[in-house]
């Protein structure tokens, strides 16, 4: 069988008036045009905050219809309005995420994908490094 491919709902990027804002909105709009056997959600926390929800909501309304197939694992600063892109430090967020992804037997076709960056002026190979496994850590409590 195919895998689905996997689509990243993203309010506000690259414009305001989105098809994808959030996972209701592309699950809705997939079951709509017939396309809900061949896709899957890729979420990432902050999109859902972009779109005023959390990411435990966005995470919940993909698994209740048994479409969360890969996590951006990363965090924002929630006032800033725009996706930062950096590694997760939030236990509460990652131990509710993790508690999803097994009750629903893992994650298929997609994982856990670290999409960050460090924020600060080093780009050292030893501080990426360290914040890959500062990430790794969080999700794994």
């Amino acid at each position: 069988s195919r895998a689905p491919l996997l689509l990243d709902p993203k309010p506000r990027e690259p414009m305001a008036h989105q098809y994808d804002y959030d996972a209701a909105t592309v699950l809705g709009f997939l079951r709509q045009y017939g396309l809900q056997d061949e896709f899957a959600l890729n979420l990432e926390a902050n999109h859902g905050t972009l779109a005023g929800h959390t990411g435990e909501h966005e995470t919940a309304m993909a698994a209740a219809f048994g479409k969360l197939g890969s996590i951006d694992a990363n965090r924002n600063e929630a006032m800033l309005g725009w996706d930062t892109d950096m590694f997760p430090n939030d236990v509460g967020l990652a131990t509710y995420i993790m508690d999803v992804v097994l009750k629903q037997g893992g994650l298929a076709p997609g994982g856990l994908n670290f999409d960050a960056k460090v924020r600060r002026e080093s780009t050292d190979v030893e501080d990426l490094f360290i914040g890959h496994i500062n990430g790794m850590d969080t999700y794994a409590r």
